[in-house]
């Protein structure tokens, strides 16, 4: 695709070339250089790479490729965008004259004001018809499709993104992608050859990843009540009336998101992001309904034989956390609205109650196996030969979960509710976060956000990553009795709209 090593610069001084950069990373981090398509050393350089790849991995014609995915080109005209195209096919097919050239259609959604038709039309006329596979990559929420006269012409995949740096989160839109493949494979002139799934990370909404994959069998949308009631059913393998009523309202609710309103599971809540006196959660549902979900789900492990499954027990402490979060954030909006008032003793009290749900959330997670922090770190270590080895991709591992670069470029990108992150990186955080504001209510000056960044930075968040302390990698505790009992203990604050 054209991006090289930029010590490729030294060694062809006279061919035209131009650094390209991702994000706000310093440019030794992200910024590879990028060949001009008109040089011979583009298709040069493509070639020798397939070559080699073919020959360690074999081949089936199908190539990813993404020149300019959340980069853009060097040059606006369209002749520079239409010749990268052609330069990558050509690449492609003096190695393998089969190629099919697969593109991620990314780039159209991150930034719709450079790719705008005419260039997108450059682009993908710049190969020929039926050898450019685009993945529409967000269709459950952004369809590319309806936008861009179904790739002018080129095959597409209809795609469920879903989740983004696999944050944790009930999130879905199951009507979107209950109704969206057969409106795109039955729409005028459509070029849709299939469904897939796209997303940034999995293990988690495992109720989203079942509907989707069930389109391939299917030949019109499904009746969602109906099949959430089976749902129920055929993962607990017995029927329960509570069970059956949980997934009712969540289906009505964290998994029935409107598409036009936006919302991206960026996982941003107010628990996992660097706090400020700022923060909204991005809800789009009544949290009641979660509230319920949750209290059935307790009435339903009533069942011995409900509470011995495996995915009975993972769903009852993820909707637990889920309305753990909701809680948090519902604090932290009180608390906030005590600072600004000067209510100096209800702020003292509800800091004391977020400290105690971040403490009792790091405590429900430690239960269940699919959210421990210690098995991602020791699993990182793993790849290591030396101890010098291990350390660094331990680092790296802790990096890409809370800061993403030396600098916190990405800083929460990746958030996750595991347990050991929420008690030694997302408490410490909001703790010091706690203390910044009491300090301003005693001493009568105004909250310096700017002071706290950099503290916060120094103190919690950097450390962090050089760390070298274990974390349990087997759960810990009964999670039927935990949520039972964090029920019981936050009751009277549930249900706070009726």
């Amino acid at each position: 695709a054209g991006h090289v090593p930029r010590a490729v610069e030294k060694l062809f001084p006279n061919t035209s070339m131009s650094r390209t950069c991702w994000q706000a990373f310093e440019e030794r981090y992200a910024c590879p250089t990028f060949v001009f398509p008109n040089e011979t050393l583009f298709v040069t350089i493509g070639k020798l790479f397939l070559q080699q790849y073919i020959a360690e991995f074999g081949t089936d014609h199908y190539y990813n490729t993404d020149l300019f995915n959340e980069i853009n080109p060097p040059s606006g005209n369209t002749s520079f965008v239409q010749d990268s195209g052609k330069a990558v096919f050509t690449a492609l097919t003096e190695v393998d004259p089969e190629a099919v050239w697969v593109m991620q259609g990314w780039l159209f959604i991150n930034d719709p004001f450079y790719w705008t038709p005419q260039r997108a039309k450059a682009l993908l006329r710049s190969v020929p018809q039926g050898r450019l596979l685009i993945l529409d990559l967000s269709s459950e929420r952004q369809p590319v499709y309806e936008k861009l006269s179904m790739f002018y012409g080129q095959p597409f995949i209809w795609n469920m993104l879903l989740n983004y740096g696999g944050v944790l989160g009930m999130y879905g839109s199951l009507n979107s992608v209950n109704e969206g493949p057969f409106n795109a494979s039955k729409a005028n002139d459509s070029t849709m050859v299939g469904t897939g799934l796209t997303p940034e990370g999995i293990n988690q909404n495992d109720v989203m990843f079942e509907f989707m994959n069930e389109n391939a069998w299917r030949s019109s949308p499904v009746n969602i009540s109906e099949w959430i009631d089976n749902y129920a059913l055929r993962r607990y393998g017995k029927e329960n009336v509570n069970a059956t009523s949980a997934w009712r309202h969540l289906a009505e609710s964290v998994y029935d998101l409107d598409p036009s309103t936006l919302v991206k599971d960026h996982g941003q809540y107010a628990l996992v992001v660097r706090p400020s006196l700022h923060l909204k959660n991005k809800t789009w549902y009544d949290p009641d309904h979660v509230y319920t979900a949750w209290w059935d789900l307790v009435n339903a492990a009533k069942d011995p034989e409900l509470a011995e499954q495996g995915t009975f027990r993972y769903d009852l402490v993820d909707v637990t956390r889920q309305s753990l979060q909701l809680l948090i954030y519902d604090g932290y909006v009180r608390l906030r609205r005590c600072f600004w008032k000067k209510m100096k003793e209800d702020f003292r009290r509800l800091a004391v109650l977020m400290t105690d749900m971040f403490n009792d959330l790091d405590t429900l997670l430690t239960s269940d196996p699919h959210f421990l922090l210690g098995t991602w770190l020791r699993d990182a270590r793993s790849w290591g030969t030396t101890e010098e080895e291990s350390d660094l991709y331990e680092y790296n591992a802790r990096n890409q979960i809370t800061i993403w670069g030396p600098k916190g470029e990405i800083r929460d990108y990746a958030a996750k509710q595991w347990s050991g992150l929420v008690r030694s990186y997302y408490m410490p955080r909001w703790e010091l976060f706690l203390k910044s504001l009491w300090r301003s209510l005693e001493q009568h000056v105004p909250f310096n956000q700017t002071l706290f960044d950099e503290e916060v930075f120094k103190q919690v968040e950097e450390p962090f990553t050089f760390q070298r302390n274990t974390y349990p990698t087997s759960p810990q505790g009964d999670s039927i009795a935990i949520c039972t009992e964090l029920q019981r203990k936050y009751r009277t604050l549930l249900f706070q709209n009726q």
